[in-house]
């Protein structure tokens, strides 16, 4: 049985932080039990994200077409970039975010892709889009 979880532990201006919006992807992580299948889950998926960031250095890019897989790929990617220290802030390349490799080389970031169909996005998906790249600076 999944445990049950406060999701109420920030107010909404702390919510719509960068580094505040780390903070409680932790609470949610440290009120869920160790033996939860979710909190399995979610360990496991950190362990590849990190994996893949030793592997490919930074050079990653994600898809973020507003959907939930991919939203929670993307706080879960932001998250082990704060988690390492590494996260100057997150985005594109051609900007001036990024998520440093650590090595000094400030070239290495992760890009984000969305592959655009106005004609057949709801612009719901692209209202949200847009504010989630204003929320989180890329």
């Amino acid at each position: 049985m999944s445990s049950l979880i406060d999701m109420n532990t920030c107010s909404d201006s702390d919510c719509s932080n960068n580094i505040d919006s780390n903070h409680n992807i932790e609470l949610f992580i440290n009120q869920l039990e160790k033996n939860d299948i979710l909190y399995k889950n979610i360990m496991e998926a950190l362990r590849v994200i990190e994996e893949a960031i030793e592997k490919y250095k930074y050079n990653l890019v994600l898809s973020l077409n507003g959907g939930k897989d991919a939203c929670v790929i993307f706080h879960l990617v932001r998250y082990v970039c704060y988690k390492q220290g590494k996260l100057k802030q997150f985005g594109y390349r051609n900007s001036n975010t990024k998520c440093d490799s650590g090595n000094g080389n400030d070239n290495h970031s992760l890009d984000i892709i969305y592959f655009a169909n106005k004609q057949t996005e709801f612009p719901e998906i692209l209202d949200f889009l847009n504010e989630t790249k204003t929320i989180n600076n890329i």
